[in-house]
């Protein structure tokens, strides 16, 4: 698990950078002020005398949340061009969270297989690996499916970026979606070649 939760470091430590140098700012006193900055000695408390780095590292070294929902099922190894035939392979499929705003709706999941597995069985044919736009959510009181969002050229979705293939390690992504409506508590994730699930919404 930490493997994969480790891609998301190098944007950790440009945060603890951000977040060191905004406690090292002031008011100054030039500007009409008394030279102090209550706020920001405040929001430093707690990271005083720590470096950068170790910041960053307490960061990125945090257990990330478990999934809340675990979806069974199978990838497919596509037939090769030197005459391998296609496999299914297992795999799940774990839905960590479903985060709904204003403006959005961002799924935060994650795949594993019990054996090396290409995860274009999850992209739509033709569109290319980049583009996991299978994995759907659905409304089921208000009877509606939400798809991935995509850019114009349909061939690469608003999402992290997902791996040519996973493994045993889990490797989680997010995907966004439209906007849910206010009243929304509850949606199934579906996705092909597994089985759905049903879980909460957080806002």
């Amino acid at each position: 698990m930490k493997a994969t939760w480790m891609t998301a470091r190098a944007s950790v430590v440009g945060l603890a950078l951000a977040l060191a140098l905004a406690g090292c700012t002031g008011t100054s006193s030039e500007n009409g002020g008394d030279g102090s900055s209550s706020s920001s000695t405040e929001s430093s408390t707690e990271s005083q005398g720590k470096s950068p780095e170790q910041l960053a590292n307490e960061v990125a070294d945090a257990t990330p949340p478990e999934p809340a929902a675990t979806m069974t099922g199978e990838l497919t190894n596509a037939a090769s061009m030197s005459g391998s035939t296609a496999v299914d392979i297992p795999a799940e499929l774990g839905v960590v969270e479903v985060k709904a705003t204003e403006r959005s709706t961002v799924l935060t999941w994650e795949i594993s297989s019990s054996r090396p597995a290409q995860v274009t069985s999850l992209t739509q044919v033709g569109t290319g690996f980049a583009n996991i736009n299978l994995i759907t959510l659905v409304d089921t009181g208000g009877d509606k499916r939400y798809h991935v969002v995509e850019f114009a050229d349909g061939k690469e979705c608003l999402c992290g970026q997902p791996p040519t293939a996973v493994d045993s390690t889990p490797f989680r992504i997010t995907t966004t979606y439209p906007a849910l409506p206010a009243g929304v508590s509850k949606v199934r994730v579906d996705a092909p070649g597994f089985e759905s699930a049903t879980v909460d919404v957080s806002r």
